[in-house]
């Protein structure tokens, strides 16, 4: 098994301090982090649509189409040996038709949101991804997370349309922005971090909250750099909508 350190703190993000995270192709081991993440995900927000937590014997089955290789793959994010983030390509219908089709999608630990990790996940999942029969990618987003919207549009993806209040959760209607990335889509450029003040933590989206890369793809399983923490600026990126996503103060 590959393991491709990334060191983080480069930026202050809370504190000033050395964090090691390494992202590798998810084990079993795994499952039960990535559950984890996934309940509190779907108890604190309508990004997951599920309104009663999963077991891990309950998610079996679903992890079980993840390989090191081919269109399904997922990435795992640890620091300290606990998993803090995951991001997969996942099989989107089970016709043969769709072969070529999958839906992505990214999570974070709570806590670990805002440092950059859920942008490296990305970075390297779409590097694998390249090399494998994979023409199109896909992404839900639950409405509204102007941040999630941003990190596609960061990485390729155009908006498709939206699914109008077709889902219910917690006592009202949710509606879903689709998105789309086709191949070959180019990997976004990289910015400069800027001030702590500018910083983006979204928790509402399941992770989706790294809208800016600092590592100029050179992380992206080709080897270790120093990745700043991702910032939002003033002039962008922006919401679906077509306003600057607003930044915290």
């Amino acid at each position: 098994m590959s393991v491709f350190p990334l060191t983080c703190g480069a930026f202050p993000v809370r504190e000033t301090h050395e964090t090691t995270v390494e992202c590798t192709p998810a084990t079993a081991g795994d499952l039960a982090g990535v559950v984890e993440i996934q309940n509190f995900t779907a108890s604190t927000s309508h990004a997951r649509f599920a309104t009663q937590p999963s077991s891990v014997e309950e998610r079996r089955g679903w992890f079980a189409q993840f390989a090191e290789t081919g269109p399904y793959q997922m990435l795992v994010a640890r620091c300290d040996d606990q998993v803090i983030g995951y991001a997969c390509s996942q099989r989107y219908r089970d016709q043969e038709a769709f072969r070529e089709t999958v839906e992505v999608s990214i999570g974070l630990r709570e806590g670990s949101k805002g440092q950059g990790t859920g942008t490296a996940l990305y970075r390297a999942l779409f590097g694998l991804l390249a090399d494998e029969a994979v023409h199109v990618a896909l992404a839900g987003i639950a409405l509204p997370n102007d941040a999630s919207v941003a990190l596609h549009r960061k990485f390729g993806f155009t908006e498709i349309g939206t699914f109008h209040e077709y889902a219910v959760k917690n006592g009202r209607y949710v509606s879903s922005l689709w998105m789309e990335r086709l191949r070959p889509a180019p990997f976004p450029e990289p910015e400069q971090p800027g001030p702590v003040s500018d910083r983006v933590s979204d928790p509402a989206i399941e992770g989706c909250v790294d809208s800016c890369g600092s590592c100029g793809g050179r992380w992206a399983w080709r080897g270790p750099c120093s990745l700043a923490d991702d910032v939002q600026r003033g002039h962008g990126p922006e919401g679906p909508q077509g306003r600057a996503v607003p930044r915290p103060r």
